[in-house]
């Protein structure tokens, strides 16, 4: 059996919070919680949050931490705000970040000043006309920025990845609108740094939203050229074969949710994720094709559980 296919859970009955909280007092984990009652580990996970069952991983947060968060989060470093907050993890602090209304969405992304730097230096040059004609690579090169790429007020365009076929590919659609992009390697981290600049590009993304921006890509037939630059940015692939696209905030995911309902994907909006549903997986895997190959199921299989 395909590892990635999992068990399908018990839909005639939801365990209730005294069975979970019976088998997980015993020792049990959640997976093995879920195969004795015929769940998935994720289900059984959502379930025990839902009855507030809290994991020896899910302390609550202390009001010291949380005067932390608000103290210093968008004044040092990620780095240092995890040093303050020892038993927390990158992943916790931001979604903390989020429900204590301190992040900043899309600044929050990977914005090493290493880029910062460059992009400033290039941004004296920023007369570069745009090659709008070109709107397939225009609709990727959106949902890129729309997912882990940026923008700066220097009129920079920049992406920072672990994936060299992903820095290469966003680098080629750049230099296929007209832009003069370069990429690099940070030794530290090992990741890839593409960046570019233009301001005719950044004035015309930045005035670029919602309704509007699904008018334009739907009545252009570019929806899925945007969907892929998304999904190869901020796209996962769940044990059961669902793709998901996480977000950074309930109005962007309810953007990505309509615009892949206008595509005729069935799909649901849960927290900081937007779900492509069952039916609509195969549909979906028929537009998108990852350049990342942990996040596409005709790969998969090649290469197992590791990314």
């Amino acid at each position: 059996m395909n590892s990635f296919i999992r068990k399908p859970r018990n839909k005639e009955r939801r365990p209730t919070k005294e069975e979970i909280l019976k088998l997980y007092k015993t020792g049990k984990s959640q997976r093995e919680i879920g195969e004795q009652l015929g769940w998935a580990q994720s289900g059984i996970s959502t379930l025990m949050k839902r009855y507030s069952i809290l994991t020896k991983k899910s302390k609550k947060w202390s009001k010291e931490e949380e005067n932390i968060m608000k103290k210093f989060y968008l004044k040092i470093s990620m780095e240092n705000i995890q040093k303050l907050l020892p038993n927390r993890n990158l992943g916790a602090i931001k979604l903390k970040a989020m429900k204590l209304r301190v992040s900043k969405t899309k600044e929050e992304n990977n914005h090493s000043s290493a880029v910062r730097d460059r992009l400033r230096k290039l941004s004296d040059n920023n007369t570069i006309q745009v090659k709008f004609k070109n709107k397939k690579d225009i609709a990727y090169i959106v949902g890129v920025l729309d997912g882990d790429g940026y923008t700066d007020k220097k009129y920079g365009v920049g992406l920072e990845t672990k994936n060299i076929n992903f820095a290469e590919k966003f680098k080629k659609k750049l230099r296929n609108i007209g832009l003069n992009p370069n990429i690099n390697k940070r030794k530290e981290r090992g990741h890839w740094i593409v960046w570019g600049s233009s301001k005719q590009l950044v004035r015309w993304y930045l005035t670029f939203f919602n309704k509007k921006k699904i008018n334009w890509l739907l009545d252009n037939n570019l929806g899925w050229e945007y969907i892929n630059g998304l999904y190869d940015s901020d796209g996962a692939l769940h044990p059961c074969g669902c793709p998901q696209i996480c977000g950074y905030g309930l109005e962007e995911n309810k953007t990505v949710s309509k615009l892949l309902f206008g595509l005729k994907i069935e799909n649901t909006v849960h927290k900081d994720k937007v779900w492509i549903r069952a039916k609509s997986t195969t549909e979906f895997f028929r537009n998108v094709h990852s350049i990342i190959d942990y996040r596409n199921p005709q790969k998969i299989k090649n290469i197992g559980l590791e990314k």
